[in-house]
């Protein structure tokens, strides 16, 4: 419980003072919904020099999605924009008023109405890649994976990138809490279902995995050892890429490794 605690602080104040030196046009608050009243909605960021491709960036950690979530992470994703890809930074309801089954519920809505209009925004929707970090790392696979073969479209994400993802829920003790809220306090016949190493099938999309082998928030092991090890075996293309770092925004090195595996994985998969 404390580490999830302490990793929440971290991504709350490493986020002060970083802007973004691409130019790049935002179309902010696109509604997909409402949620008790609430408007969600993702913003997209269209790069100086578009190549057509899209990435739906999923904007979470510990299951809180902000604006503070979003800069970040902006060492991860703001490389995408360097090299033409499109961002839709798609935002869901979190902690602590609502929890992880509203946060997938609202996501496959939100997803939806990005593959719906993203050829407005010059995006092919046939051509869409996924991105999430830290607990929207755990967001982007469930919802790249949970999809049954036989519903499976051409719109459906062509790669997912993961970045320190839990990948089973079930790694997360019962009485971990986030912001005075317990994080698992829905029915727990839900969290199989809401763990993505449950959805490993043959069809699944060609997937990257990053994670720091010291992580202490989300053990490497337990989630992302795992899931690489269940993808493999299913014939699913899929690459663990496991760095010396813990639960982090990367040193430059590993971050430059981290950036070259992301760009390589989305050119030969978009």
């Amino acid at each position: 419980m404390r580490k999830i605690y302490c990793l929440t602080i971290f991504l709350v104040l490493s986020c002060v003072g970083q802007v973004s030196a691409q130019a790049s046009e935002i179309d902010r608050h696109n509604v997909y919904g409402h949620k008790d009243g609430m408007a969600m909605y993702y913003d997209v960021e269209v790069p100086s020099s578009p190549n057509g491709l899209g990435v739906v960036f999923v904007v979470s950690g510990g299951f809180l999605s902000g604006a503070d979530n979003l800069n970040i992470a902006r060492p991860f994703w703001e490389v995408l924009l360097e090299h033409g890809y499109t961002l839709f930074q798609i935002y869901h309801p979190g902690m602590p008023t609502f929890r992880i089954p509203d946060a997938v519920e609202a996501l496959r809505i939100g997803i939806q109405h990005i593959k719906d209009n993203s050829e407005s925004f010059g995006v092919d929707p046939e051509r869409l890649g996924i991105l999430g970090i830290s607990s929207g790392g755990h967001l982007a696979l469930q919802l790249s994976m949970e999809i049954e073969p036989v519903k499976r479209t051409d719109s459906d994400f062509k790669a997912a990138i993961a970045i320190m993802p839990i990948t089973d829920l079930g790694t997360i003790p019962p009485e971990a809490e986030l912001f005075g809220a317990r994080l698992l306090d829905f029915d727990p016949e839900v969290i199989p279902v809401l763990s993505p190493v449950n959805h490993v099938t043959p069809d699944d999309p060609p997937i990257l995995i990053v994670h720091g082998t010291r992580d202490q928030a989300v053990n490497f092991e337990a989630n992302s050892v795992k899931l690489a090890a269940m993808l493999k075996e299913a014939g699913v293309e899929s690459k663990l890429l496991a760095l010396d770092a813990g639960h982090e925004v990367f040193s430059d090195q590993l971050m430059s490794e981290t950036h070259a595996a992301m760009l390589d994985w989305l050119q030969k998969h978009l």
